[in-house]
Order: C-alpha cells, then sequence, then structure tokens
C-alpha cells in the first residue's frame, strides 16, 4: 500500500491473549514503548509520565533518517 505521498504504508495488527488492563499497564510506561517500537524511529517520552486514562495526552520523541527528529502527540481515546 502507498500514502498519498506516494511512500509505502506498513500495518501490522495481532491480538493478544491477556486481560486489557495488563496490556494497558505496559502500554502506559511511555519507558517501555522503545520495547515495542518495530520501527527504531522512537526516542523515548518527551515527559516521563504514566498515562492513565482515557482522554490524557502524550507526546513521544521520534526520529526519521529523512524527515530528522519531531515529536508525535498521542490521544488515549479506549
Amino acid at each position: 500500500m502507498a500514502s498519498t505521498t506516494g511512500e509505502a504504508v506498513v500495518s501490522v495488527s495481532r491480538r493478544i491473549k491477556a486481560p486489557a488492563k495488563d496490556i494497558f499497564r505496559i502500554l502506559a510506561d511511555l519507558g517501555r514503548h522503545s520495547d515495542l517500537d518495530g520501527s527504531r524511529m522512537l526516542r523515548g517520552g518527551a515527559f516521563d509520565a504514566v498515562v492513565s486514562g482515557i482522554g490524557e495526552v502524550f507526546v513521544m520523541r521520534m526520529h526519521h533518517e529523512r524527515y530528522g527528529y519531531y515529536e508525535m502527540k498521542n490521544h488515549v481515546v479506549e
């Protein structure tokens, strides 16, 4: 698949047989995100906070060879 800019888009999904609260506990710890990052673009959380629930926003520091350093704002919706 290609994006609107013509670059390739990669999408992956999987089902994890674990209680949602256990998965959320790992995802809520921004320090653990680099353990899950397959792109190797993640540089860490912009803040050392732990996400506590729906409605929160957290920022991750990123780096892409072509675009350089940037931050990605993430909204917890579910």
